[in-house]
């Protein structure tokens, strides 16, 4: 697939998966700021909570404006950090269907299960973002590959 192609792609998932969930996340971020500004049961974990969604998300919209702008040397440019926080969403969004789908989430208190189906809906996520990890993996791996060739 060309870049040119992949970028055109990425625009859709954009267009059908992230914008969305941002604006889904948004509104659900406004409840439970509103729930954690009451300092109730489990006010932390609330928060905890939307800090990791809020930083991951704009992380994963970082990353896709750099491979917007300057295409997979932009993925690779871009710091450890930022690929750190979008990952630290996607993991905490498995963990957190984990914990739905098996039901270990019974016992809790309502508010951490609302706290959990708030990251539960960043699972489209993960198909734009393996998109990006493939771009910049799966591209700079055969970026190398032709390197050498050259040199040989």
């Amino acid at each position: 697939m060309t870049q040119r192609l992949s970028k055109i792609l990425l625009a859709l998932e954009a267009i059908f998966l992230v914008i969305p969930v941002t604006v889904l996340f948004s509104m659900i971020a406004l409840e439970m700021l509103q729930t954690t500004l009451r300092f109730e049961t489990a006010w932390q974990f609330g928060l905890l909570l939307l800090a990791i969604i809020a930083t991951s998300l704009a992380a994963g919209w970082l990353l896709m404006f750099e491979f917007w702008r300057h295409g997979t040397a932009g993925l690779r440019a871009s710091t450890s950090i930022v690929w750190a926080l979008a990952i630290c969403g996607a993991l905490s969004t498995l963990v957190a269907v984990g914990f739905l789908a098996t039901g270990n989430s019974l016992p809790w208190p309502a508010a951490e299960k609302y706290s959990l189906w708030a990251f539960a809906w960043g699972l489209p996520l993960l198909v734009p973002l393996g998109h990006l990890l493939a771009e910049r993996l799966l591209r700079s791996a055969a970026n190398t590959s032709l390197e050498r060739a050259h040199e040989r």
